[in-house]
């Protein structure tokens, strides 16, 4: 019993120790690192940089908390449940998120347009509100050396655990243009394949080992919503290949940006603005369960299975139910301050807040100054969540390989108290347009207006 108490809190803590996996910071509105802006704002697509933006793997992770400490040593060791220290008698928070791109491209028609093609796998886990005396015991729950019996009480539960492969396919096109000013429009739907999904929400859940193999379970005001994956995973049943590939929900990116230009800036933006909401849509659970813990002191042995569980702890509510992606709207705003030197302040800002047991994303602000030319890049995200502290990140560029972090000096630090660390490396080829040729359109055009005044003011002295 133990094991299965550890799976809401332990899996998506431990599946970013195995798969670096969401953002890219100061990476995302880059001119030569790949379509990592896809996930940022489907608009960004159209480019006056490139024919074709070739994704052959990316993948991005993060975890962020507060109330907790990570020791980096044991941590590097693979020792998850020493690694993890609590601070103090406050609430914890934990929130890790896992983006995979499996493949992407983006193509451009012309000058005008783009498409683009991805398919993602991501993760998303939420826990809020547990109380320090029940992380510990959870974290202790596997350790064979621990002799005290096992008690914990857990009040207003909120996790959120969900797996899903999404297949997106976008268009994006310049909408207006008009001399020096420029505006883009770009949609991207999506499918929603869902993988795996636990939802855990409510009032109490007490949990008391009287003796060795006898545990008692107390809940009320709780809810559970959870499909046949997450339920075969923690009653050791057959694991089937058809959990992987059911399709169940839709989503969709929008966005606009707008680039105003100089003559000193040639083809490039001198500005460059964005807007977008991302992630709107659902995840449809065709394989669940959503139940509710039935209001009772039950006492249940060790080698409990699913039909017992069920019959004892859960009243279903119904077979299939949806959940809510985590949308949210992206700001975005990049300065061209010289020929290869630039500036990017972006602000993510959630729309769900997963009071009904959808997923939500935490408000994040980060400023980024970067240094790139076609071959070689560098970046410097500097990151502030609420809740957490500031940090300052790196990222380099050699050709199509990124690699790079927002918290430079989390191994620096043995001690990582609140920890908020992003890991992101990606292999992307880019085709360039040419150059020289936009430079002479942009320069007959200022050319054109330069005339176009001279007449209005000729036309008014006559």
């Amino acid at each position: 019993m133990k094991n299965k108490l550890l799976f809401g809190f332990l899996l998506g803590v431990l599946s970013w120790q195995v798969t670096l996996a969401q953002n890219y910071p100061g990476i995302g509105t880059s001119l030569f690192a790949g379509n990592y802006s896809l996930d940022i704002n489907p608009s960004f697509i159209v480019s006056d940089r490139t024919t074709f933006e070739y994704n052959l793997i990316s993948t991005s992770n993060s975890i962020r908390g507060t109330n907790f400490k990570i020791n980096v040593d044991k941590f590097d060791e693979g020792d998850l449940s020493e690694s993890i220290t609590i601070n103090g008698s406050k609430a914890i928070r934990a929130e890790v998120e896992n983006n995979l791109k499996a493949f992407s491209l983006n193509f451009d028609t012309g000058e005008k347009m783009a498409f683009g093609l991805a398919i993602n796998n991501r993760t998303h886990l939420r826990l809020k509100n547990l109380s320090p005396i029940a992380a510990k015991a959870l974290i202790n729950a596997d350790n064979e050396q621990v002799t005290d019996l096992l008690s914990f009480s857990y009040k207003n539960v909120d996790i959120q655990l969900a797996n899903w492969t999404e297949v997106g396919l976008a268009v994006a096109r310049k909408v207006y243009s008009k001399e020096k000013h420029s505006l883009y429009a770009g949609i991207k739907p999506k499918l929603i394949f869902p993988v795996a999904h636990l939802g855990i929400k409510g009032g109490l859940f007490e949990y008391t080992e009287e003796a060795i193999g006898q545990d008692k379970i107390k809940t009320n005001n709780l809810t559970a919503n959870y499909n046949q994956l997450v339920s075969d995973l923690l009653f050791d049943d057959e694991i089937l290949a058809s959990s992987f590939t059911k399709f169940g929900g839709f989503g969709m990116d929008v966005g606009l940006n707008y680039t105003f230009s100089t003559e000193k800036s040639g083809p490039d933006y001198f500005l460059k603005a964005g807007l977008a909401v991302i992630d709107l849509g659902y995840l449809k659970i065709k394989d669940g369960t959503a139940a509710t813990f039935i209001e009772k002191e039950t006492r249940v042995a060790d080698d409990l299975d699913l039909d017992e569980f069920k019959s004892r702890y859960l009243q279903t509510n119904a077979e299939q139910y949806k959940i809510a992606l985590p949308t949210s709207m992206n700001i975005n705003l990049d300065w061209r301050m010289a020929k290869a030197l630039y500036l990017n302040g972006a602000v993510a800002i959630p729309l769900t807040n997963g009071k009904k047991g959808g997923l939500t994303n935490s408000t994040s602000f980060s400023l980024t100054p970067r240094a790139e030319t076609r071959w070689v890049g560098v970046y410097l995200p500097f990151e502030l969540l609420p809740g957490n502290s500031p940090t300052l990140g790196f990222a380099a560029r050699l050709g199509p390989i990124v690699v790079g972090t927002n918290n430079a000096f989390f191994w620096l630090n043995r001690n990582n108290t609140d920890p908020n660390l992003q890991l992101f490396v990606g292999v992307n080829f880019t085709g360039s347009k040419n150059r020289k040729r936009q430079a002479k359109k942009l320069e007959k055009a200022m050319e054109g207006e330069d005339k176009e005044g001279e007449e209005s003011i000729e036309k008014g002295e006559s």
